[in-house]
């Protein structure tokens, strides 16, 4: 099924209902609740509703929101890098099941030797946010420099090497899902240790350019630049929380091919994604993954009974935990009525 634009009544919704979300998002827009929206709805391959509201920047000069408009997707990126590995996975490249430390032998820390490739996709590496950022702030007040990257290597994925050397688990692999953005990071260096290719032209040969996503990349380029939403001084994140963490309209930020929140793309380009997950792994005639490897990413991966957590330091440093129901897949969360969202 290829997206389309139509009427609500196509799409089995209700026009009045369809007409309130505009009102609402222009209203939220209006009244200062968010500064810029695109709203993209769509059912049955049947887009409904895509506009744009707000300005692309917050100077007072500022030209109207494009629909188009590039946005950084922070961690929705998870849900693609996660779709480049299922590739790698269906090609023979990386294992499901073989321990992360095939792949990143550095890894030393007491228990890491059970930690999987699935585990990471589905963060039950038994790693957390918390314990990642502590070590970071560590290594640094120690002076610790960071290894020069590999050929085809990203600064950011180096520093991992560094890292991973000491980072410990905060419980056994599996027993827990918490949410933790270095499963991502040693997801995004991957495609380059087993195949020579880094995940943002993976991600551009297998994901981007069969979807026709034309506006997605891990790197943003030159020309999308001027369509990129700027963020106000003090707006969430605009701040720089350090080299690992730069503000969102950052050059730093724009030029690291993150696999937990790289990806820069539209609204229209992730309507694709999501319909081609839809679909099965299929858009337009193009097959970019298997129906296997969809359902892997679809159906929750958690343990009956192991709890669901996002632990993370607040603004003070004092440690944060989130607890949250439902499940995670890969790159998928939450999940509802069996349905995967972004």
């Amino acid at each position: 099924m290829k997206l389309r634009t139509g009427t609500a009544e196509e799409a089995g919704m209700s026009p009045s209902r369809v007409q309130h979300v505009k009102e609402l998002a222009r209203s939220w827009v209006e009244d200062g609740t968010h500064p810029t929206l695109v709203v993209l709805v769509a059912r049955r391959g049947i887009i409904v509703l895509h506009e744009a509201f707000g300005t692309l920047t917050s100077e007072p000069d500022s030209p109207p929101l494009p629909p188009d408009a590039i946005f950084p997707m922070s961690s929705v990126s998870k849900a693609i890098t996660a779709a480049a590995i299922m590739c790698l996975v269906e090609d023979g490249r990386v294992g499901l099941m073989r321990p992360v430390r095939d792949y990143y032998p550095e890894i030393a820390a007491e228990g890491t030797e059970e930690v999987l490739i699935h585990h990471l996709l589905c963060h039950l590496s038994g790693w957390r946010n918390i314990d990642a950022q502590n070590e970071i702030q560590r290594l640094l007040q120690e002076g610790a420099e960071l290894p020069p990257p590999e050929p085809g290597q990203h600064p950011l994925h180096a520093g991992l090497s560094l890292l991973m050397r000491t980072l410990p688990l905060a419980c056994p692999p599996g027993e827990a899902m918490q949410y933790c953005n270095v499963n991502y990071e040693l997801l995004a260096d991957l495609p380059r240790r087993v195949c020579g290719t880094p995940i943002e032209h993976l991600a551009q040969e297998r994901i981007f350019e069969p979807l026709g996503m034309a506006d997605s990349s891990y790197v943003l380029p030159p020309e999308h630049r001027e369509r990129k939403v700027r963020r106000g001084e003090g707006m969430p994140g605009s701040e720089d929380l350090g080299p690992f963490s730069p503000g969102l309209d950052s050059e730093q930020y724009e030029g690291t091919p993150s696999g937990g929140s790289g990806v820069h793309t539209s609204a229209r380009d992730i309507a694709v994604f999501a319909q081609m997950l839809l679909n099965g792994g299929t858009y337009d005639g193009q097959r970019v993954l298997s129906g296997a490897s969809v359902q892997a990413m679809r159906r929750s991966q958690i343990p009956e009974g192991a709890p669901v957590r996002w632990e993370r330091l607040g603004p003070d440093g004092t440690p944060i935990t989130n607890e949250f129901g439902g499940g995670y897949g890969y790159g998928l969360f939450p999940f509802l009525h069996g349905h995967a969202l972004l």
